[in-house]
């Protein structure tokens, strides 16, 4: 999946997901850096606050190539670089990319 550097679990790539699909409503994508430890977890879903890097569409597949090589070069982009925050309310996941 675009974003992740290591294989996931699939309550994980269920969150991803959603987190995707918030960048893609910005014309992004998000590409995973850490998270940041406030998780949730239940049967269907895990959730944790992130950082990482929101790139725009027309970069993501040059962002990709740098990014999967774990190079230095991801600094160039060091403006793209933001938090995703989660709540959960009503049973519903809302995400937040600040």
């Amino acid at each position: 999946m675009i974003g992740l550097r290591t294989q996931e679990d699939n309550n994980f790539i269920t969150f991803f997901q959603l987190v995707q699909k918030e960048a893609a409503k910005m014309g992004s994508a998000f590409f995973l850096d850490c998270g940041l430890g406030k998780i949730f977890k239940n049967a269907q879903i895990e959730c944790e606050d992130m950082c990482g890097w929101l790139i725009p569409m027309e970069h993501t597949k040059e962002f990709e190539k740098i990014f999967l090589n774990n190079s230095e070069d991801v600094h160039n982009f060091d403006d793209c670089y933001v938090r995703v925050d989660y709540s959960i309310e009503d049973d519903t996941v809302k995400i937040f990319i600040n």
